[in-house]
């Protein structure tokens, strides 16, 4: 763990921080989530999955690439195939058999970027590397929410059953 911090860039704190957490007017009109930070190690691999409700990433520190697939090429990447979740793929999109388009970002240290919902998404850390992550969640898709995580428990807990 001492080499992964010591491989961090000093952080740069993108301006939006600011905005976001003084805003009182910012939170009650996105009604964000508690934000998650993650640690990733180089090569650090974010499999291909989707989430039904926005995603602001913040970079704090190195440097990684996102990959993000359209909605429409869902039928493409086989969704629930080897996994018990719908909402992750096993497709590899390094791979010279992934048959689909993706948009690219790469992003560093101050970057951010706009994860959009129903979208699938890639990532991998090019360096050792620190996120900074909100899922945005409104009162209309708050309910949705809800139901697909108690909906993925129950599947979940029949896939574990003897």
């Amino acid at each position: 763990m001492g080499q992964f911090i010591d491989d961090l860039q000093p952080l740069r704190r993108p301006k939006f921080l600011a905005v976001a957490f003084s805003s009182k007017r910012f939170a009650a009109a996105v009604g964000t989530g508690e934000p998650a930070l993650d640690l990733e190690p180089p090569g650090a691999v974010t499999r291909l999955h989707r989430s039904h409700h926005h995603t602001l990433v913040a970079l704090l520190a190195g440097e990684r690439e996102f990959l993000l697939c359209c909605p429409n090429d869902t039928p493409k990447l086989q969704p629930g195939v080897g996994t018990c979740d719908p909402d992750q793929s096993q497709c590899d999109p390094m791979t010279t058999a992934f048959n689909v388009q993706p948009l690219s970002a790469t992003l560093k240290a101050g970057d951010s970027i706009l994860l959009p919902a129903g979208w699938w998404v890639w990532a991998r850390a090019r360096q050792a590397s620190m996120t900074l992550r909100w899922s945005l969640v409104n009162a209309h898709i708050a309910g949705h929410v809800a139901e697909r995580q108690a909906t993925r428990a129950a599947q979940l807990r029949l896939a574990l059953q003897p």
